[in-house]
Formats: structure tokens, C-alpha cells, sequence
């Protein structure tokens, strides 16, 4: 477990008690290394997310513990008018303990809903999961997968894992002004199948006049191209243009599908858990640079118009798209002046689907995640929610 581990456990060791970690993930009788070959995948893997749920809980209430006002001697040097009463400062220590435990809860349940949700659909994807420093959470898988998602959620991306992931746990610096930090390695949102091809093509064939206005129309000449029988990236937009919304929308929409980061561009370096007064805990990605002048121009047509949607349209696109609403909300919330996602949105959509198919008529019966919606009563209320991803084994080509 590394050094860091050797220093909790021989603290835990001089005080007469048991590391938790030594005591919990393996019995006695065997050893770490014995013990971890009798574990399938699946049982691995949640073990060790149980390990880390537990450790990220304890060091982020201990850290909250010691972000108290003032210590004794701070209080000494204060006058009297300054100085809070010992019950005050008792109950801004239990506050800041109990906002840490809630932004560490929220980081956990996006962790643990995306990786459960991978042994759901594949239970021999993983092929190993440890503990390692900082603390952090390292899960191997036997290769690279790739998941859809379901299209009425209008995400203009796929999500890739790679071999190895790790989430590593920063703590802040200061609660709560500072936000908890889950640094990620492994996790990238690509473009949808024909995206980067399209975008290359209407380039070329523009020029200075590449625009989302003269691209939309490029688009309607040449969608035919694109099968809905095989095009994921027709359907995602067939699937918004069937409101009959306005030009300009379907323009903006495309335009964002179109410029959607290449593989390698959209990986996430980091996300960003925020107590923000009264919408309690939000949460904010922070991606990997690319590298090379192109890629740059383009991440700049994505920035602006990501900030564009979120100033002009979230109200409404919470009701008709929340799940790419909150995407977009946690990697540019801030950028547009706005609150981050809602961790429970963003927790929901990298979980896995629990049932799905085609629809019934008209280009629906091509999708196979058609049907991937919440159960809801007559009365239009849920009663039942499920994740938004399917999984693919590894090899399987979105078209």
C-alpha cells in the first residue's frame, strides 16, 4: 500500500489498535498477495471500493476535524468581541466535519455507480483492484472499454476506460472554501462515431466559411450519409430534431456534436466536489489539455458554445436533456459564472443501464437504447430510475 499506508499503520500500531486497512481487506490466515488470487473480479472490485469508501470517509472527517475556527492559542491572542463561544466553535467543527463526510459521500457514489456498473454488463471486465497511496483506488481491466450512452440522454460523446484507472483522493484545503479533489486517470468522454471524420470533411470543404449555420447545412444535405440504422450520431440528433425546435437550436445542438472533443482531447484530469451555499454539493471536471494549435481552436469552439448553452438554455434543456444539461454544467458550470452539476445527475448518468431496446416504430426500432428511460406511474411520476450507460464488450465498434 506504500508509504503512505506504513505511516498510518505504524501510528495505529503505536497507540496499542489495528490499521483498519490491515484488518479489513484480508484475513489473517493469508496473505495480501494469497488472498487478492482467490478473488474474482467482481468480489475484488467491490471489496476494495468498500476499503475505499471506508478509508476516504475516515481521512476526510479527520481533516474537516482539524480545519476547527482558531486553536487555544489563536484564541488567546484574540480580544474578547472577537473571541466565539466554545459551543459555537463545537458546532462549526461538527458542521465542517458533517459538509466534508457529504462532499466525500458524493465523490464516492460517482466512483462506485460508474464501476459497478462496468461488473453489471461485463462481470470479467476487471482483472484486478488495490488500494494504492494518497489514498487512491487502482482497478485494472483485462482491455480498454468503451460505453454508449443512451440516447435520449443527447450526449454528443461515448465514454472510454482505459486498462488501468486510478482515482486519487486530494483533500481541500480548506473546508469548505476549497474543493474535495478526485484526480483521475483512465477516463475519457471521445466523439461520437463519424464526428472527427465529418468535422475534417466539412472543414475542407468550407473553409472560412466553416460556421455552425453553413455546417448545419451541410449537414442536411449529406445526413443521408449517415444511416439511422447504424448512425449513432444521426439518431442523437434525430432524437432532438423530433421536438421541431426552432433553426438555430438544431443548429447549436449539431455545431456541439460536431466540435465534441477527439479521443485523447476529452479526457478528465480531475473532479472537483464544491459545498456552494444553497445548492450544497456540486460537482466540476477538469480535462487534459491537448496539444497542437487545431485541437486547441477546436476545444475553443466547444468551450464557447458549451458557455453559451448553459447561459442561454440550461433552464430548459434541464427539462428536456437533464443528464447532458448536468455533463455540461459540471465541465463548464463555473467557466459560465453558474453552479456545477448535481453529483446524483452525473452519478446517474456513468451508471449502468439496467434494461433496454429498440422502440416500436420509425427510426426508434434502430436504437438499442431506446427504452433505456426511468419506470414512471400514470401519473408521470418515477418510481423506478436506472443508469444511462450500456457497455460494450471489448472490440465492439459503435457505428
Amino acid at each position: 500500500m506504500g508509504p503512505w499506508h506504513s505511516w498510518r499503520c505504524a501510528s495505529a500500531k503505536g497507540m496499542g489498535q489495528s490499521c483498519w486497512p490491515c484488518c479489513n481487506l484480508w484475513p489473517t490466515s493469508s496473505s495480501p498477495k494469497e488472498y487478492k488470487k482467490k478473488r474474482p473480479g467482481q468480489e475484488l472490485l467491490q471489496e476494495q471500493l468498500d476499503a475505499f469508501g471506508a478509508l476516504g470517509a475516515a481521512v476526510v472527517r479527520e481533516a474537516a476535524a482539524c480545519a476547527r475556527p482558531e486553536s487555544t492559542a489563536e484564541r488567546a491572542q484574540m480580544s474578547p468581541a472577537t473571541q466565539i463561544s466554545w459551543e459555537e466553535q463545537w458546532l462549526r467543527w461538527i458542521n465542517a466535519m458533517d459538509l466534508g463526510e457529504e462532499m466525500w459521500s458524493a465523490a464516492f457514489n460517482l466512483i462506485e455507480s460508474l464501476l459497478q456498473g462496468v461488473v453489471e454488463h461485463l462481470p470479467e471486465a476487471i482483472s484486478d483492484a488495490q488500494m494504492g497511496d494518497g489514498p487512491s483506488l487502482i482497478v485494472q481491466l483485462h482491455s480498454e472499454l468503451m460505453g454508449e450512452f443512451a440516447t435520449r440522454s443527447r450526449m454528443g460523446a461515448q465514454i472510454r476506460l482505459a486498462e488501468e484507472l486510478r482515482f486519487i483522493l486530494h483533500l481541500p484545503e480548506q473546508f469548505p472554501q476549497t474543493p474535495l479533489i478526485i484526480e483521475v486517470n483512465g477516463l475519457d468522454f471521445p466523439a461520437l462515431p463519424g464526428a472527427v471524420e465529418l468535422r475534417d470533411r466539412l472543414v475542407d470543404s468550407l473553409g472560412s466559411n466553416f460556421n455552425r449555420a453553413s455546417a448545419f447545412q451541410c449537414w442536411q444535405k449529406c445526413k443521408e450519409d449517415f444511416p439511422l440504422q447504424t448512425s449513432k450520431l444521426r439518431r442523437v440528433h434525430e432524437s432532438l430534431a423530433q421536438y421541431y425546435l426552432p433553426q438555430y437550436v438544431a443548429e447549436k445542438a449539431f455545431w456541439g456534436y460536431l466540435n465534441a472533443p477527439p479521443g485523447g482531447c476529452s479526457g478528465v484530469h480531475s473532479l472537483e466536489f464544491h459545498q456552494e451555499a444553497e445548492n450544497g454539493v456540486t460537482v466540476t471536471a477538469r480535462r487534459r489539455q491537448p496539444l497542437g494549435a487545431a485541437l486547441q481552436e477546436q476545444m475553443a469552439i466547444i468551450d464557447e458554445l458549451c458557455v453559451e448553452v448553459l447561459l442561454q438554455d440550461r433552464f430548459l434543456g434541464e427539462q428536456f436533456a437533464p443528464s447532458s444539461m448536468n455533463f455540461l454544467a459540471m465541465t463548464h458550470g463555473h467557466a459560465a459564472g453558474q453552479k456545477g452539476a448535481d453529483p446524483k445527475k452525473i452519478a446517474k448518468l456513468m451508471s449502468a443501464a439496467k434494461h433496454w431496446g429498440p422502440g416500436t416504430e420509425g427510426w426508434h426500432r434502430f436504437d438499442e437504447t431506446w427504452t433505456c428511460t426511468d419506470q414512471k406511474d400514470w401519473f408521470g411520476r418515477t418510481i423506478e430510475e436506472q443508469g444511462r450507460i450500456l457497455w460494450h464488450k471489448p472490440g465492439f465498434q459503435l457505428s
